[in-house]
């Protein structure tokens, strides 16, 4: 029987747990990602253990990736989109532009001298060991264009080319699998001084910093904050920007980060202000008891954020009847931004030929030999876009033949 090639969009948990799976089944796989980096968001998450495992799925995001690298029958491409997409009688068509790399992954030993000669954050780093090349330039930020070789000139291995050009491929096979996950919420619209206040943060930021810092500072002054409110629900539950759903992460997620704060900084307060506790998170009761033991809840979303002394931030909150405006004094303000639909969602939709989700998720029924897995359908947590690729595995593998169902 002909080797059946599959194709994956999309390089997060979801996708790379397909991927795995396929070739485990006999397929061959190649999956593609926008991100210079494979693993997706979630490869950037910290570990949230405290004195005992709290099932944040971190690790299990890890040791997805760990398992790609390692199955010779999956194919890896970074900085790479899909452009056209097309279903004939011998198969599926699709274009895929992949754009210039310029760091030679067999030559590059990640030393990072080109971070340190380059402009600030026109190299990028990535988070896992298997990320390699561990570095990649972004070039929005680069200054190769003005005539700048700083990256190639501080390299010790010559494995810098920034006139490197990208390039245009046809990918054939026999079925799809569209994992492209969810796009953060950009705050910056928001009341709450995103992008005007350097000590108010998002929850990416926050996991991102503790995964490279083990703690939390403020971007400020580089300083250990010692007073952290978590804002719930931002981006999400919103009626007046049409998102009516709730990401379902956000209230597990900050819960853990407060917890695993306060256990490497038992002087840091954590005050958490949330519309209401949801319980999607596993071992949610153990978690919530045990938070909450330390964790100032108030049940009311700020209204504003005001700067105050020496960078601290003042959030004006109403709690009590009458309503009278209360204001907290705070080092630093999380955002607990939701999920929303992944960037590109409705060109990949006319590209199929099937209608845009409503309200972002909720896909329509999809063409034969295409698939969804992971949060690219609905909002969910690691596991449960682990547990949702394994599905995608089933159906897809049911369509070209690699199971039997006696």
């Amino acid at each position: 029987m002909k080797t059946k090639q599959v194709l994956i969009i999309g390089g997060g948990v979801a996708g790379l747990t397909t991927a795995t799976q396929l070739a485990q089944l006999g397929a061959v796989t190649t999956v593609i990602d926008k991100a210079p980096f494979m693993g997706g968001l979630a490869i950037t998450y910290t570990c949230k253990a405290t004195d005992h495992c709290v099932k944040c799925g971190a690790c299990m995001a890890a040791e997805r990736f760990g398992r790609v690298v390692e199955n010779e029958r999956v194919r890896l491409k970074t900085s790479s989109r899909v452009t056209g997409c097309s279903q004939e009688a011998d198969g599926i068509h699709v274009q895929i532009e992949t754009e210039p790399q310029y760091i030679d992954p067999d030559r590059c030993t990640s030393c990072g001298k080109c971070v340190a000669a380059c402009p600030p954050d026109a190299v990028v780093q990535g988070f896992s060991a298997c990320h390699q090349p561990f570095f990649a330039i972004d070039v929005t930020k680069c200054q190769a264009s003005k005539g700048c070789q700083a990256c190639q000139d501080a390299c010790p291995e010559d494995a810098i080319d920034p006139a490197q050009k990208g390039q245009i491929e046809k990918w054939s096979g026999d079925a799809v699998v569209l994992a492209t996950g969810f796009t953060p919420f950009d705050p910056t619209d928001k009341p709450y001084g995103y992008h005007v206040f350097p000590n108010v943060i998002t929850t990416l930021e926050l996991e991102q910093m503790l995964r490279r810092h083990q703690r939390v500072i403020r971007p400020s002054d580089g300083a250990q904050a010692r007073s952290i409110a978590f804002i719930q629900c931002v981006g999400s539950r919103d009626i007046s920007l049409n998102h009516n759903w709730c990401s379902k992460v956000c209230c597990g997620s900050a819960l853990r980060m407060a917890a695993k704060i306060q256990n490497e900084n038992p002087e840091a307060a954590v005050t958490c202000f949330y519309i209401d506790i949801q319980t999607f998170a596993k071992n949610f009761d153990r978690l919530y008891q045990h938070t909450t033991e330390s964790v100032e809840l108030i049940r009311t979303i700020p209204a504003d954020i005001y700067p105050a002394d020496t960078d601290n931030l003042k959030v004006i909150y109403t709690e009590t009847q009458p309503q009278e405006p209360i204001e907290a004094l705070f080092d630093l303000v999380v955002l607990s931004i939701g999920m929303t639909p992944g960037d590109g969602v409705a060109e990949m939709a006319g590209m199929l030929g099937v209608d845009s989700p409503k309200e972002g998720f909720g896909w329509p029924q999809m063409p034969d030999g295409f698939f969804l897995a992971g949060s690219v359908g609905n909002p969910m947590d690691i596991e449960q876009a682990i547990a949702d690729a394994g599905r995608a595995t089933w159906e897809a593998a049911l369509y070209l033949g690699l199971v039997e169902v006696s």
